[in-house]
């Protein structure tokens, strides 16, 4: 329990710091490794499967689990949350988060997502949406950009409470 803390703590602590990527910087990385996602997909819904949680972070507690996490980190992806649904599996996998001091900022891809928010483009144009959200206008905002019939490129900002 503790090592999983630990690994979540520092990769949101390397996401924060590193630079913000492009939205056609994360598409790319699916376009050009399509296969690999596939793969993660099926490897992350097989052991959240046999986990018999709801809700399953994989932190790399066993070979299987190291092998995954291996593989998503060759498409910068250091984080994967499975959620089973009514034998429905869905996953979320961090790419990039932030926070300043108003707004609390993330890019996901994401697998077999429930209730998609399309993506606009006039809408939804990153500084357009952390000035929004920063006076809470709204208070969150984000979208859900369909990459294939099951992945999204998912971006979501939030109001930090004070």
């Amino acid at each position: 329990m503790i090592k999983g803390v630990s690994l979540l703590l520092s990769l949101l602590f390397l996401m924060s710091c590193s630079p913000r990527p492009a939205y056609q910087d994360v598409i790319s990385t699916f376009q050009d490794n399509r296969p690999t996602f596939t793969m993660i997909a099926s490897l992350a819904c097989d052991i959240g499967k046999r986990s018999q949680q709801a809700t399953y972070e994989i932190t790399g507690e066993n070979k299987k689990e190291e092998e995954l996490l291996a593989l998503a980190q060759s498409v910068d992806i250091d984080a994967i949350t499975v959620v089973r649904e009514s034998e429905r599996c869905r996953l979320s996998m961090p790419v990039w988060e932030a926070t300043d001091d108003t707004v609390w900022t993330r890019y996901a891809y994401r697998y077999n997502v429930k209730l998609p928010h399309p993506y606009l483009q006039e809408k939804h144009d990153y500084q357009q949406i952390t000035s929004s959200v920063s006076q809470k206008r709204p208070s969150s905002m984000g979208f859900d950009m369909k990459l294939s019939r099951k992945w999204f490129f998912s971006f979501k900002a939030s109001h930090i409470n004070p």
